[in-house]
């Protein structure tokens, strides 16, 4: 087999006019390794990787309607609000946050977005 495996989901599932993303983290599908290390370098390699794929759908970040995020640890929740405040602009998305263990010991931050493109219609 060449190339990676195929994943056991859609990275994103478009439905009208809106683009549900399955969870995006700073990691290197293709090696399995986390490709930043801290909370704020990892939620930039995530907002990069999201704005790619927000490309590819003629949407931006300005489009995000809800985040959920899935921080590692409490202590962080601070950080995570100060990065998504200067990240998602007003009316800011509506955002869920929620404490728990993730997939690899070194993720500390996953998020989950969905997003609508303008001027597609149901």
């Amino acid at each position: 087999m060449s190339g990676p495996p195929a994943l056991p989901f859609s990275e994103v599932v478009v439905h009208g006019n809106l683009l549900v993303f399955a969870g995006q983290a700073a990691v290197d599908a293709v090696r399995g390794e986390v490709t930043a290390v801290g909370l704020e370098a990892q939620f930039r390699a995530i907002v990069v990787r999201l704005e790619s794929l927000l490309g590819e759908h003629c949407a931006g970040l300005d489009s995000v309607l809800r985040v959920e995020c899935f921080l590692a640890r409490r202590e962080d929740y601070c950080e995570w609000n100060r990065l998504f405040e200067v990240t998602f602009v007003e009316p800011r998305p509506a955002r869920t946050t929620l404490v728990t263990g993730l997939v690899m010991p070194e993720m500390m931050i996953e998020l989950q977005v969905l997003a609508a493109r303008a001027g597609v219609d149901d």
